[in-house]
């Protein structure tokens, strides 16, 4: 049977890579338990903005939002129950410094801002990200990790939740049967018309 981090490590490398290195040593680190953190209530007053965020990359249209998959607590389990205490370190100054750019740029905590500026907010972070990633020089200590990293958790706690998985995604738990010999007129095209 195929687990949740084989299938994500897996899916990533059909991806291109998608995930980060971070992202993928936290799933694959996922099953120790040794040297984390023994309070678990680290982030408890983030978990607003970590829902706020992830419903803002995937809100709710025709189909439910990360806030409908409880995204924000999804991603407060991973940094409290999967890293260790220097990546909930380096994870707690970047949401630092996210909450330090954004007053800068924005003029107010991001939990203040409209639902169109923490879309515009999050739209310079994205093209900030990807301009990082293609060797482009971007302001340094902007929060682009904290972003980075909240955009990973958003797509990986969606989408292997039960709502992403079945309301979402095409969900078959049980594919049709195998034919291997049925009449081409039965089929009609091989391909799209």
């Amino acid at each position: 049977m195929l687990n949740r981090r084989v299938f994500l490590k897996q899916m990533s490398m059909l991806l291109g890579g998608a995930l980060s290195a971070p992202a993928l040593l936290a799933l694959e680190n996922s099953h120790q338990l040794t040297g984390l953190v023994n309070d678990k209530t680290l982030f408890n007053d983030d978990i607003p903005l970590f829902t706020r965020i992830a419903n803002t990359i995937i809100p709710a249209t025709d189909t439910p939002g990360a806030a409908d998959a409880k995204v924000g607590n999804f991603v407060h389990d991973m940094v409290n129950q999967v890293f260790n205490q220097q990546q909930q370190l380096d994870f707690a100054n970047h949401l630092q410094l996210f909450r330090q750019r954004t007053k800068i740029q924005m003029g107010q905590d991001f939990m203040n801002l409209s639902a169109a500026q923490q879309q515009q907010w999050l739209t310079e972070l994205n093209q900030d990200m990807v301009h990082r990633r293609w060797g482009q020089p971007v302001e340094q200590d902007n929060g682009l990790d904290f972003f980075q990293t909240m955009k990973e958790f958003t797509i990986i706690g969606f989408f292997t939740s039960e709502i992403g998985a079945t309301k979402v995604l095409k969900y078959d738990p049980i594919p049709g049967s195998y034919k291997g010999s049925v009449p081409y007129k039965e089929i009609g095209r091989a391909w799209a018309e």
